[in-house]
């Protein structure tokens, strides 16, 4: 005759009650847990507003129900199932002692952002092939102008702006740039710009150096093609230089200009003096 072990049913007891309370999980019972996933992402644009009569900071987020890694360098398209999933845009604009909500939408199959503000509409094209990416476009309401935004939080990007004026004469309309590393991106904005020419867009590059970080950029106008050169002082937060434009048929001069950092002691809160 052969013998029973005395442990064997107790282990098979323990193993029997193992298998249902595996079983119970797997068809779903209250102990089975899935792990929570994000509902919402978010990426963050800051960037220079300049109008014909002012300068100031602009700063939205773009929050989507999809990761911002799966539209890979695009923000806006191709239009497919993730764009659609594409959610809402918020965000602030200061100029001078006023500080505006900013609320926006976007449209995949033009690859285009619209953004809205209490005086103010933006309409702005994203550029997936700049280092670092970036969004620039026309601003119209209260004065027309254009606006420049980086890809990143403020602590990551400047923001400069300021005036332009010819040789030798006061200052004639409004002129800014925003950089980060040595990317940067602005425009030159007519004193009374009218549709289609409201100025200048351009693009160029802030140099190392301490303190002053030298600074070349150019730009296309409908007649002509602009160059600027000058230098940021990081110890003062200034910048400045000359500006000259290059005739295709007409030229509107050359000159100077000057700006201020706008966005190194701003809280979300305060509004730029």
């Amino acid at each position: 005759m052969t013998r029973t072990h005395p442990l064997v049913p107790w282990l098979l007891a323990v193993l029997t009650a193992g298998f249902i309370s595996g079983c119970s999980n797997d068809d779903g019972g209250s102990n089975h847990e899935t792990p929570s996933t994000p509902t919402n992402y978010s990426q963050t644009f800051t960037g220079l507003f300049a109008s014909s009569a002012e300068t100031g900071v602009i700063t939205f987020t773009v929050n989507s129900a999809a990761p911002w890694s799966s539209f890979g360098l695009r923000l806006l398209g191709p239009k497919s199932s993730a764009s659609a999933e594409l959610g809402t845009v918020t965000g602030t604009l200061r100029y001078g002692v006023t500080t505006e909500s900013v609320t926006g939408s976007f449209d995949a199959d033009a690859d285009t952002i619209y953004l809205t503000s209490g005086h103010y509409a933006m309409s702005g094209r994203y550029y997936r092939t700049s280092v670092p990416p970036r969004i620039s476009g026309g601003v119209t309401g209260l004065h027309e102008g254009s606006f420049h935004c980086l890809m990143g939080e403020d602590t990551g990007v400047e923001v400069w702006g300021g005036d332009w004026g010819h040789r030798g004469a006061a200052a004639a309309g409004r002129f800014g740039f925003v950089t980060k590393d040595s990317a940067l991106y602005g425009g030159m904005v007519l004193p009374n710009p009218q549709w289609p020419f409201l100025g200048y867009h351009f693009s160029g590059t802030i140099g190392p150096g301490t303190p002053l970080r030298p600074i070349v950029a150019a730009g296309r106008g409908l007649l002509d093609s602009l160059s600027i050169g000058g230098y940021a002082d990081e110890s003062a937060d200034t910048a400045g230089g000359s500006w000259d434009s290059i005739p295709l048929i007409d030229e509107i001069g050359d000159g100077w200009w000057h700006v201020e950092r706008l966005n190194q002691t701003a809280s979300p809160d305060v509004a730029l003096p």
